[in-house]
C-alpha cells in the first residue's frame, strides 16, 4: 500500500479466486503476487468452530511489509460447534446474524491497493487447533505491471 508504482487506475480487470483451505487452526492469509497490484472488493469464507468450549472473534488485518495498516475484530462471538458464513467487504458496517442463517459481515476498508509484499489475513481470536476456514472466494480488481 505504501510502495505502489505508478499505474493507470482506470485500466483494471476483475477476478474471483478460489483460495485453498488453510490447515485446521490456521488463518487465511493472502500475499499479493509479484508484478501485480490488487484492490480487494470482498472475501467470502466459511468458519467452522470446533466443539472446544470458547468464543472466537473473527478479525481482519492488512499489513504492508511488516507494519499493520488496518486491523478489525468483530464484536460478535462465534461459539463452539457453530459454522458461520463470513464476508469481508467494503461496506462500512459489521453485522452478525445468528440462527437461522449464521452469517457475519466485517468491513474491509475501501480503495485499498496491495503490492508485493503487502498482505491481508482473516483469522479468529481464540482459534482452536481444530477450527477450520474453508470455501474461500476472493473478489478483486487487478492491474498487471
Amino acid at each position: 500500500m505504501l510502495n505502489l508504482p505508478k499505474f493507470n487506475q482506470v485500466a483494471f480487470a476483475f477476478a474471483t479466486t478460489l483460495a485453498p483451505d488453510p490447515a485446521p487452526g490456521d488463518p487465511f492469509e493472502f500475499v499479493c503476487p509479484q508484478n501485480m497490484i490488487l484492490s480487494p472488493i470482498s472475501v467470502n469464507l466459511h468458519f467452522t468452530a470446533s466443539a472446544a468450549a470458547a468464543n472466537r472473534y473473527i478479525g481482519l488485518t492488512i499489513t504492508t511489509n511488516i507494519f499493520p495498516v488496518f486491523t478489525f475484530a468483530s464484536p460478535f462471538p462465534i461459539v463452539a460447534g457453530q459454522t458461520f458464513s463470513v464476508t469481508a467487504s467494503t461496506s462500512p458496517i459489521s453485522v452478525a446474524t445468528p440462527t437461522p442463517s449464521f452469517t457475519l459481515h466485517i468491513p474491509f476498508p475501501p480503495n485499498v491497493f496491495l503490492y508485493n509484499p503487502d498482505r491481508f489475513a482473516i483469522y479468529a481470536f481464540g482459534m482452536d487447533a481444530a477450527d477450520q476456514i474453508s470455501f474461500i472466494y476472493f473478489h478483486h480488481k487487478f492491474w498487471p505491471i
